[in-house]
């Protein structure tokens, strides 16, 4: 949850961002699925040694790729730098 918890130190420091409604949808799409696959790494924990400890795996990976294909696996001070700037060019 590396982008929820830089937003959210950012979010205390510096106050409400303000970006734009489309930066907005991605910077909220970011956080629910960060939020999401740490849901699923939780009750992964939960099935340790048996074999319903993979049945989430594939869903992380997923949700993983699709936070690589928003950031570029940049660092959460740069994506939301990107998110600041598009939303002033807007």
């Amino acid at each position: 949850m590396r982008y929820t918890n830089y937003f959210g130190q950012h979010f205390k420091e510096h106050g409400q961002p303000h970006l734009n409604n489309d930066c907005y949808k991605q910077y909220f799409n970011l956080v629910c699925i960060e939020n999401k696959i740490h849901g699923m790494e939780l009750l992964k924990k939960k099935y340790k040694g048996t074999p319903e400890y993979y049945k989430y795996d594939m869903e992380i990976d997923s949700l993983q790729k699709q936070i690589f294909q928003m950031t570029t696996d940049d660092k959460p001070e740069f994506f939301l730098l990107e998110l600041l700037k598009k939303s002033a060019n807007y």
